[in-house]
C-alpha cells in the first residue's frame, strides 16, 4: 500500500534491512524481523510500519490477538493500548 501511494518504507534497505515493515511474536518488544514462522493459537503479534511520503516520516504499530490469549498476554495488550491513548 506505501508504495502504490507513492512512497516507500522507511526500513526497507535501512543498514541492510531486507523487509518493509516490522513484525513482533510474544517477548520480542520492538523491532522483530519478518520470517517464515507460523502464529499459534495464544500468540500476539506487534506489526510495525514506517511509511514515508513526500517528505513525511509515519511510524505506526498495533497489536493483534491470534486465538485464544491467555489472561496476562491479553492484560499486557489492553494496558498498553490504554497507555498509549492517555
Amino acid at each position: 500500500m506505501t508504495v502504490a501511494a507513492g512512497g516507500v518504507p522507511a526500513t526497507l534497505g535501512y543498514r541492510g534491512y531486507t523487509h518493509s515493515c516490522c513484525i513482533s511474536i510474544n517477548h520480542v518488544v520492538c523491532h522483530g524481523i519478518p520470517s517464515e514462522k507460523t502464529l499459534k493459537d495464544g500468540d500476539i503479534v506487534n506489526i510495525d510500519v514506517t511509511p514515508m511520503l513526500d517528505g513525511w516520516h509515519g511510524d505506526t504499530s498495533r497489536m493483534f490477538l491470534v486465538g485464544d490469549v491467555g489472561i496476562k498476554a491479553r492484560r499486557l495488550v489492553d494496558v498498553t493500548y490504554e497507555c498509549l491513548m492517555l
